[in-house]
């Protein structure tokens, strides 16, 4: 089974940003399969909406769906319905640890929204619930040890003095974070995370649709949760406000 995928926030039974998350989409079907997506915006809103209420979703809560293209098979388009635990855009009450480091290429496809990473990011949950015996997490590294994902989702590092947005790979809730650090005129950069830099950094910080996950510790450095929870308020604050 392959495919290519989005995972789409929602109000209800409304997308949210869904006019980027279909860009997203539509090059992410071209640059992996070389392939037009088979629906249009209109339907991706309308066949959302139907299968949150065909699920019995509620029509007020917030959820996310994950829109699976898929390019073999029967099926063209899959859409599995996710209930959310959170009313806002929050911090994720779990705090993992870094449980081990895997090699990437920068060109790999497991920064690619694909079913490659789907399974190798679940292989990697198994091993480190097997090793670790808890719920830690993989960070991939490139040969020259810049770090592009951790559990398969783009990184941020606090420092003293500056909020730095890994540019390896992105997303929608990954750029709302980057604009709402921007807008209030703290220091922020996108550049290349190393691992010499986690020494240095106060929180190490994951962005994806689940919210913001504030990794806990790598080896025998522990992280804080600050930023994390000021930036999580901010983007909240932002959508409550916002008409779709």
């Amino acid at each position: 089974m392959s495919y290519i995928y989005e995972a789409i926030r929602t109000r209800g039974f409304e997308p949210r940003y869904l006019e980027a998350h279909y860009q997203r989409l539509e090059a992410l079907a071209h640059r992996v399969v070389a392939s037009p997506l088979k629906f249009s915006r209109e339907e991706l809103r309308m066949e959302i909406a139907e299968c949150l209420r065909r699920s019995g979703f509620s029509p007020t809560r917030n959820h996310a769906v994950i829109v699976r293209c898929h390019y073999y098979g029967d099926k063209d388009v899959e859409l599995l319905p996710v209930e959310m635990l959170y009313d806002d855009f929050s911090v994720r009450a779990i705090r993992p640890r870094i449980g081990n480091m895997e090699r990437v290429t920068k060109e790999s496809i497991l920064l690619e929204n694909c079913s490659v990473k789907d399974e190798l990011l679940e292989i990697h949950r198994i091993k480190n619930l097997h090793l670790n015996g808890d719920n830690s997490v993989t960070m991939w590294v490139t040969e020259d040890d810049e770090i592009v994902a951790i559990d398969g989702s783009p990184v941020v590092c606090v420092f003293e003095n500056e909020i730095r947005f890994s540019e390896s790979i992105s997303g929608v809730e990954f750029q709302l974070a980057y604009n709402a650090v921007a807008e209030s005129h703290r220091r922020v950069a996108k550049g290349a995370i190393r691992l010499s830099d986690l020494s240095e950094a106060k929180e190490l910080l994951i962005v994806d649709y689940r919210g913001i996950t504030a990794i806990a510790g790598w080896n025998d450095h522990n992280y804080m949760n600050i930023t994390a929870e000021w930036l999580a308020s901010r983007i909240g604050d932002v959508e409550k406000n916002q008409n779709f």
